[in-house]
């Protein structure tokens, strides 16, 4: 069955002369019995053991099993040589420390892929007199209880060869003869093979005796039975030395006479006939006498007669499953607690700092954003639309230009995201709608209390109370009715409410204002100019969450609100909340809206242009001269060819060139007084008459424009019974003024000093960023507006229409979808293309990631790096304790190995323990990443008031966690495990 030929065994050592182990040793052994190899300490014997087993590795020769050579076998096939066919039962018994006496004998039968059962645990128990130990840990056992579990381990596997390294050099006589007893037993069946240095117990036990010296055999004797000779019924003459008689057996005279007879012939004879200088002359001292007088003796070897019943070498490979891998693991972890406890901490703390690093170094505005708005915005969505343009097509900074949304952007949106928004009506061209004047007073100043609306909304009550709004009064149905919201109500509530202003005769101051006292009264604006008058039909609740910024109820000056950072961020969110919420929209119906529908002017845009040969102005205005509401004077005819321009009065007021300006041409002032003091005739504006000084264009118009100039007059007209508005007188005095020879004297003046005008438009929405391209355009007529703007015809002027809408921005509510929000929000921040037109959702939140998100990016670069320095620290450490850890357990792995275990087997055992390990630090290094995350983010809002939800840890920093902490538990476990796989499992077990 096992048979070595010519092993050679050679250590050396790192200082001295080599030391030969095994000096071409060849033996061959029979398929059962107990075979004892003796010799002294250093002769080879427990080398030979530990090669034949695979433990060690013979330099030379070969080791046949089965039939089958050994020299191919790698590590593993050893392993699977010792799971298969080995039973090792050692000197110092080598079993497991962290297992019980029944988990050290099942690991040797779930080695073998079968499954341990209490049967056959407590079965094998029972023939090495352990009944009853299978739950006994294996430091409360005696050292002979320890060695009868060893070899309970090596016959559980029921293998066909056990090896017995010294088994009982660490028990007293009395056990180990116990411990022979059993060995001698279980030879009956199976190759016993023991190394030792006790002679009388292997000539007592031993079916076959080797002894080596310098690593060579110098004796190799068998065990033979002589029969006796029997002399009567109970005396037996075994030989010249020995007589037997029978226990209990009374001698008769004839016995002693026999007796007496034997001795006198054999007394001058040797009692015992020993060994020759021969190495294996015959071995002729009795060792036993059975029952039957038959001795034992001994006799040189004869291999020759040894035969080996032929069998096929079969290895079973390890498989132990890994539930049990992590089941020995585990119960690893209970060594060094301490040691445990504090690295784990360490390792938490770290990966949670990587985990919280890695959330800042990650930051994504766009996942961040989305957040934030779930989070803190509610589930109303504003959009404004905004042009996105380059200045120059080599650069690579890209300009947003707010534009107005019309019908079909709400179609495409609808489309596109699936929500119904509605459209906020710019009122004329203003994109917010100021109502100070209707207050009493402003001298209890509160940013949080609104003096103006951004806009109309058209809606009805039955949308307003679908919104989950209620309404106190009538929700407006008839032109220009509006209702105003809740948080308009408080401002009036704050400052009171007088209609004096513009004729009224209400004045409430705040304690008496009420919501049936507002209610029914009106609310004056001024649009293009233009004062309006709205009545108040109701107060809808938009549940505004006030309490949110009660911290600038007390703000009462601009430096309060500046003081800190958490209220200057507070006043943007709130200016944001309250703008791009229904909180600052004016309500009333489709009638009043169409009232004041835009007069055709482009805003929002950039023209580029240029007037004879002054320097480049720019505008944002272009105007349909159809449209205007303005007073227009034309030179000639009363409209504009596709080759003329109409420039604004204002426009030419701020050119200047070579001297010229518009406003220094002369006029004749007594026309100018006629015109305006055509009240001449009251005593009380004789004196203003006579103290005018009107003597050009420029100063008519400046008086025409001055507050404290035509608002004298125009209140003095009313006293008089005028009842038109303020904008008509001007527009009035402003047609008397310019009359036709006026009108050509201008022209005259600008013909012979500018000989042309030509337009280029640097950035428009459509037809390639391009439309006029230094195209010459006739100036044929002056539009007397305040702004600065250039006027064509309906054909010239339509393709600037694509930018142009009647919504300040859009809106809609009931929008909770997270992966529509974060649609939205990518949008926003698509501003990388140019000419392009991009949706940007505006609310509460905004500004805190305005003011902040450049700062944020450059920093989650630094603290990406941070991450990953923390993410060393913790591998480092938990590589640290595991490679120490497995370098303290080299006699485990060795043992493990002996007992057949692979090394794969090895690296799943001490991979869970090091897993679990692992584990355990990133499930509390996640849980902390959050936690911290929450901290800050909750700090950022309650404290400094930034509604930013900055750290968004995911799925990213789980599974990054998750696998710097697998891949350290791996490498730190592959790379000692694999070095210690490397070694001779017998230097493992006596970790060298």
């Amino acid at each position: 069955m096992l048979e070595v030929k010519d092993l050679y065994r050679e250590y050396k050592p790192k200082k001295g002369e080599p030391v030969v182990a095994l000096n071409h040793v060849s033996v061959k052994f029979p398929d059962k019995g107990l075979v004892f190899i003796l010799g002294k300490s250093g002769s080879g014997k427990s080398t030979l053991l530990n090669v034949m087993g695979g433990l060690d590795k013979a330099d030379g020769g070969d080791i046949i099993i089965k039939g089958k050579s050994s020299k191919n076998f790698k590590q593993g096939d050893f392993d699977s040589y010792r799971n298969t066919y080995l039973g090792f039962i050692f000197q110092e018994y080598n079993i497991l420390d962290e297992f019980n006496v029944g988990q050290n004998i099942a690991l040797a039968i779930e080695l073998q892929g079968q499954k341990a059962t209490s049967e056959e645990i407590n079965r094998i128990l029972e023939e090495v007199d352990l009944k009853g130990y299978g739950s006994r840990k294996t430091n409360e056992l005696s050292g002979g209880q320890k060695q009868r579990v060893a070899i309970a381990r090596a016959l559980v596997k029921d293998p066909d060869i056990i090896f017995g390294d010294e088994p009982t050099g660490a028990l007293d006589s009395k056990t180990g003869i116990q411990v022979f007893d059993t060995l001698k037993k279980l030879a009956e069946k199976k190759l016993v093979i023991v190394v030792s240095h006790d002679r009388e117990f292997a000539e007592l036990y031993g079916d076959r005796v080797i002894e080596l010296a310098d690593g060579k055999i110098i004796s190799d004797i068998e065990k033979i039975k002589v029969a006796g000779e029997r002399t009567s019924q109970g005396v037996t003459l075994i030989d010249q030395s020995v007589i037997k008689v029978d226990k209990d057996y009374e001698l008769t005279d004839d016995d002693m006479a026999v007796i007496k007879k034997y001795l006198n012939e054999k007394k001058n004879q040797e009692r015992l006939i020993s060994l020759d200088d021969s190495v294996n002359a015959p071995f002729k001292r009795i060792t036993r006498i059975d029952d039957f007088g038959n001795k034992e003796s001994f006799k040189k070897t004869d291999e020759e007669a040894i035969v080996n019943k032929k069998e096929e070498f079969k290895s079973i490979k390890s498989r132990l499953s890994l539930r049990k891998c992590f089941r020995i693991g585990g119960s690893s972890l209970k060594t060094k607690p301490f040691r445990l406890v504090i690295t784990i901490l360490l390792a938490i703390t770290a990966f949670g700092m990587f985990g919280l690093a890695d959330t800042m170094g990650s930051y994504d505005k766009i996942t961040s954003t989305t957040k934030s708005i779930m989070d803190l915005s509610g589930d109303s969505i504003a959009l404004e639309k905004n042009y996105l343009y380059k200045y120059n097509k080599e650069d690579d900074y890209i300009s947003s230009q707010k534009v107005y949304a019309n019908d079909n952007d709400l179609s495409e949106l609808k489309t596109k995201y699936g929500i119904d928004f509605k459209g906020v009506y710019r009122v004329g061209n203003n994109e917010s709608v100021d109502f100070s004047n209707c207050f009493k007073t402003r001298d209890n100043y509160s940013v949080i209390y609104p003096s103006s609306a951004s806009g109309l909304y058209v809606s009805n009550e039955a949308e307003v109370r679908s919104l989950g709004y209620n309404i106190n009064g009538s929700y407006p149905i008839n032109k220009n009715e509006i209702a105003i919201t809740k948080i308009m109500y408080d401002s009036f509530k704050k400052n009171g409410y007088s209609n004096k202003n513009y004729g009224g005769v209400v004045d409430l101051a705040p304690a008496d204002v009420s919501e049936d006292k507002i209610i029914g009264n009106s609310i004056s604006i001024y649009i293009d100019g233009d004062q309006k008058y709205f009545t108040i039909t109701g107060i809808i609740d938009t549940k505004f969450n006030m309490n949110r910024y009660q911290d600038l109820v007390a703000a009462s000056t601009n430096t309060d609100l500046t003081s800190t950072i958490g209220n200057y961020m507070l006043q943007n969110q709130f200016q944001y909340d309250y703008k791009y919420g229904f909180h600052s929209l004016f309500f009333t119906n489709e009638e009043t809206v169409l009232d004041y529908a835009n007069d055709g002017v482009i805003s929002n845009i950039n023209v580029e242009y240029t007037i004879g040969d002054s320097n480049r102005n720019y505008s944002n205005y272009v105007g349909d001269i159809s449209k205007t509401n303005h007073i227009v004077k034309y030179a000639n005819g009363s409209s504009l060819d596709n080759n003329s321009v109409a420039v604004s009065a204002q426009l030419l007021r701020n050119l200047n060139y070579d001297g010229f300006n518009l406003y220094n041409i002369n006029i004749d002032p007594v026309e100018v007084e006629q015109v305006i003091w055509e009240y001449k005739s009251e005593d009380e504006y004789e004196a203003k008459l006579s103290n005018t000084t009107i003597s050009n264009i420029g100063e008519a118009l400046q008086y025409l424009s001055d507050d404290y100039g035509l608002k004298e007059l125009y209140e003095y007209k009313v006293e008089k019974g005028y009842t038109g508005t303020y904008n008509n007188l001007r527009n009035y005095y402003l047609d008397k003024l310019f009359t036709s020879y006026n009108t050509q004297l201008i022209f005259d003046s600008i013909n012979s000093n500018i000989p042309n005008m030509s337009v280029t438009i640097s950035s428009y929405y459509g037809n390639n960023n391009k439309f006029m391209d230094n195209a010459s355009f006739k100036i044929s007529a002056i539009v007397f507006d305040t702004r600065s703007m250039l006027y064509f015809n309906s054909d010239v002027v339509a393709p600037f229409s694509m930018s142009q809408g009647q919504y300040t921005f859009v809106i809609a509510r009931g929008v909770n979808d997270e992966s529509l929000i974060r649609k939205i929000v990518t949008d926003t921040y698509n501003d990388k293309e140019d000419n392009t037109i991009v949706f940007k959702i505006q609310n509460g939140v905004m500004p805190s990631y305005n003011s902040i998100n450049s700062l944020i990016e450059t920093l989650s670069q630094v603290f990406l790096y941070v991450g990953i320095g923390f993410a060393v620290f913790a591998s480092l450490m938990l590589f640290n304790f595991i490679t120490i850890s497995i370098s303290y357990k080299k006699r485990e792995i060795g043992i493990l190995r002996a007992v057949g275990a692979r090394s794969k087997d090895v690296f799943n055992i001490f991979f869970a323990e090091s897993f679990i390990i692992a584990m355990i630090a990133f499930t509390f290094a996640i849980v902390l990443t959050f936690v911290i995350s929450m901290v800050i983010n909750n700090s950022l809002i309650n404290e400094y008031n930034l509604l930013i939800t900055l750290l968004t840890p995911g799925i990213r920093q789980v599974l990054l966690v998750l696998a710097v902490s697998i891949g350290v538990a791996f490498i730190s476990t592959f790379i000692p495990v694999y070095k210690i796989a490397m070694k001779r499992p017998i230097d493992a077990i006596r970790d060298r």
